[in-house]
């Protein structure tokens, strides 16, 4: 017996919902949904429509994609796709970055450098902040001493003698 596969506009048939939200779930739940690309043509397996009739009713709850994706993973699992490595979805990360030892070592002795060059920094901020502080300290000493020279009789009349 042959498999049943389905296009975009046929699972929005059935769900009843446009193919373009058909498509944007795709992308954003692609690892739960049994389907095969050939080129730019998508197909989906029967049992996909479970998986997307599960996401319409999950946001028809409100519920995010986070929330959506762990339901997906606890009801369905993982689906096996035959998408070729070049056809991945963008939203799919890749974590196969290989990083030479020598790089890492470099950038943490970097970082650390840095991190010296930034606490050095905070230091000769203080003290520009200590010494700013003591001048208008000094300045308003100053200030009071000018005022307190002159005698009553010049403070009251306003003159000087």
């Amino acid at each position: 017996m042959a498999e049943q596969w389905y296009s975009l506009k046929d699972v929005a048939k059935e769900l009843n919902t446009t193919w373009q939200s058909i498509r944007s779930w795709k992308e954003q739940f692609h690892q739960y949904v049994p389907m095969e690309v050939e080129g730019k043509q998508v197909r989906f397996k029967k049992e996909a429509l479970a998986v997307f009739h599960f996401i319409q009713e999950a946001k028809d709850k409100g519920l995010d994609q986070h929330d959506i994706r762990e339901g997906l993973g606890s009801t369905f699992g993982q689906a096996e796709s035959s998408l070729a490595e070049s056809e991945v979805p963008p939203l799919q990360e890749q974590n196969n970055v290989r990083v030479d030892p020598n790089v890492i070592e470099n950038m943490i002795m970097t970082i650390q450098t840095l991190q010296q060059e930034v606490d050095d920094l905070k230091v000769k901020l203080q003290e520009v902040e200590i010494a700013k502080r003591d001048q208008e300290l000094m300045d308003n000493l100053n200030k009071m001493r000018d005022k307190k020279r002159k005698g009553i009789w010049s403070r009251v009349m306003n003159f000087t003698f």
